[in-house]
């Protein structure tokens, strides 16, 4: 299982997915190693789902209430309502910082990550890449 944020650039796609490609192969040639006593991806789902338990119990506990509800009607009603009542939390500190050693971690060369939380760093990654869309451009109308 590799989670990925939604508001994150990666400078190139391909390399990033090799690396992913690469964690993904570690964890069939060695499961155990790369997720403790976790001997599948089932097993690792469960792991991660008990670390977000163990870390963010009430959060945990907002989302196993509507298990009932999926699949079932008024299913979308449910969800919806509990999204408006949900505190806010901070994946990466309340979980991930929290419990490091439950987590593998895998070198990435070749490639750059941004994290797009704020208007700053939209315009930022946007002025990196404007030089490369601009020669794209150039190349897409010179083709046309």
């Amino acid at each position: 299982m590799a989670i990925f944020p939604s508001d994150h650039h990666v400078s190139d796609d391909r390399r990033f997915a090799g690396h992913v490609d690469r964690a993904f192969r570690a964890m069939e040639a060695d499961p155990e190693r790369v997720c403790g006593t976790a001997s599948s991806w089932s097993a690792a789902f469960g792991a991660f789902l008990d670390l977000i338990r163990d870390c963010l119990p009430s959060l945990f506990d907002a989302f196993a209430a509507l298990e009932p509800r999926i699949g079932g009607p008024g299913e979308a009603e449910a969800v919806a309502a509990l999204y408006r009542r949900l505190a806010s939390a901070d994946f990466s500190h309340e979980v991930l910082a929290a419990r490091p050693g439950a987590l593998g971690v895998i070198p990435v060369w070749g490639v750059t990550w941004s994290d797009l939380g704020s208007p700053e760093r939209v315009l930022r990654v946007r002025q990196q890449l404007e030089p490369r869309i601009r020669a794209r451009a150039s190349g897409w109308s010179a083709s046309l």
